[in-house]
């Protein structure tokens, strides 16, 4: 028997203090056991709520994305509503109504109405003069494909305008492809706009003259090419001093105006006065169509003439691109069109491309069947029929032709001017000081170089040629490959951009000969 056994009385004792010892082990175990599932149930609690605040971040993201989703769909719902609204009530309104009905701001048949206005003018009138060589099958057939090209590219512009929400011409541009290409664009737009002010002025100081022969000089003179070489109309202050005085009196004044809507009376006067001459030119070429000279002298499918001497087929073309390209204002008129989804757009481009065809073939083919040897630069120009003949009637649309330029150069000159304040200046703000000072500035150098150079034919082609396919074709092009989802190497957009580059480079080549011609003389 060991020592620790004899301190006890029993053995009972002793295993009471064994169990004893047990016991406080099994407690101190217990105990170690309670902590770890208390530390593990702490940890389980801590990632349970961690997960619980993940799940529940996640729930409120699905439900901002649903609620979203619901306002992009309620979105979408109420232009399909506004879209079958105008759908069934253009397909309840009669044909009398919709032609004749009264026309609502930014309805479709105004903004028809706005962009007909854009494309007739100087161009339309210049065609019959080239088609002499350009053969008038050709012609007609050129017109027609050219119209369509305007067209489609019309349709990629809006189309790029309202992918992007985006209805500015200059700031798509810089969207997509930054501010060199802007800058770029921007230029071209001043000299375009500067190249119409001097033909608008080479135009107006032109009709002019012609109207005064055709209401009484006619009498004194035998032909109009007599009075002009002959009478005073050649001497030099009529030449120089009537430009500079009826700027500065007349054009600088109204160009001065901030807000051209003020002017919208005298452009819709304009506007009619056009109309009228169209009217006059149709109706007068009765007398001037002969059975000898239309069979002697119209050239009906020879189109090997157009490719000679001149290359009057490109000149032809660049003609057509220079009265059939008004993208620069159609963006702004497709911004103001009432619940403007690509539907009514294109509703809107397609009517009015076959109201320009119209005209276009109306007055080329009757204006070159008209006057077929010799035709003027602008078929209101065609002569007499005989010798002292009177032409008051045209005298007067020429008249209403002179004032109608005299209204188109503030609106042109207000878009020209709002480009050189920003780009100037860095703002549109148009201050008094600076709005007298640029304004002169414009005048005078646009009225000088019409004066030095006076060739209606040369502006067209050069500004129809060089810069109206640039903005016209080139430019909506780089657009929608940027805007839509295909791959920039589809062939939708190879095909696209490979088609209105070739145009693109007819143009120039047409402006090249041109500027030669200018030069050598």
């Amino acid at each position: 028997m060991n020592l620790f056994s004899l301190s006890f009385k029993n053995d009972k004792e002793l295993e009471k203090v064994l169990n004893s010892g047990n016991i406080k082990e099994n407690s101190f175990t217990d105990n170690k056991e309670i902590e770890e599932n208390n530390n593990i149930n702490y940890n389980e609690k801590i990632s349970m709520g961690i997960r619980d605040s993940v799940s529940s971040s996640n729930i409120e993201k699905e439900k901002e994305n649903e609620g979203e989703e619901e306002d992009s769909q309620k979105e979408l719902v109420e232009k399909e509503s506004e879209r079958h609204n105008s759908m069934v009530l253009d397909n309840k309104r009669s044909l009398f109504h919709k032609i004749f009905g009264p026309m609502e701001a930014g309805s479709i048949r105004g903004s028809i109405f706005n962009m007909v206005i854009l494309s007739l003018g100087t161009g339309m009138f210049a065609l019959p003069k080239y088609m002499s060589n350009t053969s008038l099958f050709l012609a007609c057939f050129l017109i027609i494909g050219i119209c369509f090209a305007v067209w489609w590219s019309l349709l990629l512009l809006s189309k790029a305008c309202e992918k992007n929400k985006i209805y500015n011409y200059s700031k798509l541009i810089e969207l997509l492809y930054g501010k060199i290409l802007s800058l770029t664009y921007d230029t071209i737009v001043i000299l375009y706009s500067f190249g119409v002010l001097i033909l608008f002025n080479c135009i107006i100081f032109s009709n002019l003259g012609e109207a005064l022969y055709g209401i009484y000089y006619y009498v004194q003179y035998d032909t109009l090419q007599n009075f002009i070489n002959d009478s005073f109309w050649n001497d030099w202050y009529i030449k120089i001093l009537l430009p500079y005085a009826s700027s500065i009196i007349i054009v600088y004044p109204m160009c001065l105006i901030k807000d051209v809507s003020k002017l919208r009376i005298i452009s819709l006067i304009g506007v009619i006065n056009i109309i009228g001459l169209i009217i006059i030119v149709i109706y007068q070429s009765k007398d001037y169509i002969k059975k000898e000279n239309i069979e002697n002298n119209v050239n009906y499918f020879d189109i090997k003439k157009g490719f000679q001497g001149d290359f009057d087929t490109l000149n032809f073309i660049s003609c057509i691109f220079y009265a059939s390209c008004f993208h620069i204002g159609c963006v702004p008129v497709i911004n103001t069109l009432t619940n403007n989804v690509q539907r009514r757009i294109e509703k809107a481009i397609r009517r009015t491309i076959l109201i320009d065809i119209f005209f276009y073939l109306v007055i080329a083919v009757v204006g070159y069947l008209s006057c077929p040897i010799d035709t003027p630069s602008l078929i209101i120009q065609r002569p007499t029929i005989k010798p002292h003949d009177s032409d008051i009637v045209m005298g007067i649309g020429k008249i209403g032709f002179v004032f109608t330029f005299f209204t188109k150069l503030p609106n042109t000159y207000s878009s020209l001017r709002i480009t050189l304040f920003d780009k100037i200046w860095g703002t549109t703000e148009i201050t008094d000081t600076k709005n007298y000072i640029v304004t002169f500035i414009v005048i005078i150098v646009c009225v000088t170089c019409s004066i030095l150079y006076s060739d209606i034919s040369s502006y067209i082609k050069i500004m129809g040629g060089l810069f109206s396919t640039l903005v016209g074709f080139l430019f909506p092009s780089l657009l929608i490959i940027k805007s839509n989802e295909k791959k920039i190497y589809h062939w939708e957009n190879i095909l696209t951009l490979a088609f209105f580059i070739i145009l693109t480079l007819i143009g120039f080549i047409s402006s090249v000969f041109t500027i030669h011609k200018m030069i050598v003389g």
